[in-house]
């Protein structure tokens, strides 16, 4: 099936081939005329909008063999036992935190504790005096090579961030023989 649109109107519908299983549509519309509609709330509307594609130019929008989200993204930090505390990411737009990762190579040695906590911090905060993001700081002298997840603070404005917003890795005790590090955080537009 081929529908053709001009000025939000159907100009032509064209039904080729058998229409049973699974057959190929094809639409050519002006940008605002087709809406996907949620199929229990038509409210929840998903436009498209191309008028920043220069003029004849296609772009391509190719999808993943897999499930995702739109407006995903994630970021990742490396330490090694020289890091200090740290801003690692600013936020754009308004985030909220999906998940928090960390693994290392090499385990802290340390006779104290070493941990690194993941923070949300505001205006003028420095690192180590943000909101904590995870209820428990990464244990530094964990199991070398073994992804740790964090759980999400039991306070959701702790994990969302506002334009603006930074992350922050705030790093306690010596992070002697600590090395090949890294944490990964998904972040998701709200």
């Amino acid at each position: 099936m081929t529908h053709h649109v001009k000025d939000g109107i159907f100009t032509t519908i064209e039904l080729s081939g058998a229409l049973t299983g699974l057959g190929k549509a094809t639409f050519d519309s002006i940008d605002a005329a087709t809406t996907i509609v949620d199929t229990t709330d038509n409210t929840k509307e998903l436009l498209f909008d191309v008028s920043d594609v220069t003029t004849a130019t296609t772009r391509t929008i190719t999808v993943p063999d897999a499930n995702s989200r739109i407006g995903d993204l994630s970021v990742s930090f490396p330490f090694v036992a020289a890091t200090t505390d740290a801003n690692i990411f600013i936020a754009p737009v308004d985030l909220e935190v999906v998940s928090v990762s960390e693994a290392h190579t090499v385990a802290g040695s340390d006779a104290g504790a070493v941990t690194l906590m993941i923070n949300k911090c505001t205006g003028t905060e420095a690192p180590s005096a943000g909101d904590n993001i995870i209820t428990t700081a990464f244990n530094l002298k964990s199991t070398a090579n073994t992804v740790v997840d964090g759980t999400l603070h039991a306070t959701a404005t702790n994990y969302q961030l506002s334009a603006g917003d930074r992350l922050a890795a705030d790093f306690t005790g010596t992070l002697t023989a600590v090395d090949g590090g890294c944490v990964t955080v998904l972040l998701k537009r709200i």
